[in-house]
């Protein structure tokens, strides 16, 4: 959200999002027979086509206001006056000043929607992939950072049945990376598709992130420029993993991006790891990862009973 040469979308197709914004006859075309997959493409056909869309939860580092350029074509000032801003509408005026829509999309499970995309005739399309480790992703999840929760709603106790929790944690893990092998081997077998994809994991982009920005650039064929290096080095070159300034987490907030890859060490039931590498180990093998239990039990500080 600092490239100004970027539409900056976050999270629009939430799914109650979604169900609201067609409530309220927001998505042009919508009929009572479309599914949510359905309702995510006509969504993004009018986004990409008018600009038309609802704003989203983040708002991009300009704001309403834009760029200085874009608010000087828009009000003839560089100064952002937000009492002549509009609210919505100065997203979709933006939008149309440049030539990238980016969506940060995380609550696609079944990547196969995406072939949908293929109907938008007028789109060129890309989609990075971005894959994580299953426990520190499970972790991220949960509103208190912990991975034995399950659904966000029910939480290992003192008092829980401690074998169904055992047994819902290893269905979660189960899932996760049944999915996630299941949309990696569609995505990369697919022809359309070939030129179009792009994976990367989330360890690459916390030990590497300008190299791994520089490559998504090139994907994109655009040029990641020096001041944005600069603003990368910035915002991943922090002393604490987390992006906290005056003590409240903000996003952002300079954090040291390598710390990031073990720091879940810390914090993760040994139990946690044992039952996500027993059902995961296709993934694992897929992704490179390497066996945790050795390192986790030199550790003295895991939550847990060693192994």
């Amino acid at each position: 959200d600092h490239n100004p040469a970027l539409q900056y979308l976050y999270e629009p197709f939430h799914d109650e999002s979604l169900k609201e914004l067609n409530k309220a006859g927001g998505i042009v075309g919508s009929a009572a027979h479309h599914t949510e997959a359905d309702l995510r493409m006509l969504y993004l056909q009018q986004i990409l086509h008018n600009c038309t869309m609802a704003p989203t939860a983040f708002y991009e580092k300009y704001e309403y206001c834009g760029s200085v350029e874009e608010h000087l074509v828009r009000f003839n000032s560089t100064e952002c006056v937000k009492g002549l801003l509009q609210y919505g509408g100065s997203h979709q005026q933006i939008c149309r000043y440049r030539n990238t829509t980016v969506l940060k999309v995380i609550r696609l499970q079944n990547l196969s929607e995406i072939m949908k995309i293929k109907n938008i005739k007028s789109a060129n399309i890309k989609i990075l992939h971005l894959t994580r480790h299953p426990v520190p992703m499970m972790m991220s999840r949960r509103t208190t950072g912990q991975f034995f929760y399950w659904r966000a709603t029910t939480r290992i106790t003192a008092e829980s049945n401690h074998q169904q929790d055992h047994i819902k944690l290893a269905w979660e893990a189960f899932e996760y990376c049944y999915t996630t092998l299941h949309n990696i081997h569609y995505l990369e077998s697919n022809v359309w598709m070939k030129e179009r994809y792009l994976r990367l994991s989330h360890e690459e982009l916390s030990l590497r992130p300008v190299e791994t920005a520089e490559t998504i650039y090139n994907f994109l064929n655009m040029t990641l420029t020096g001041e944005l290096k600069d603003i990368l080095e910035k915002l991943t070159s922090g002393e604490d993993a987390n992006s906290t300034q005056n003590g409240k987490v903000q996003a952002n907030a300079p954090k040291n991006s390598k710390r990031i890859t073990e720091r879940w060490k810390h914090f993760v039931n040994v139990f946690s790891v044992l039952t996500s590498e027993a059902v995961c180990s296709r993934l694992y093998k897929t992704f490179g990862l390497d066996n945790e239990l050795d390192y986790l039990n030199s550790m003295e500080h895991v939550y847990g009973t060693n192994i």
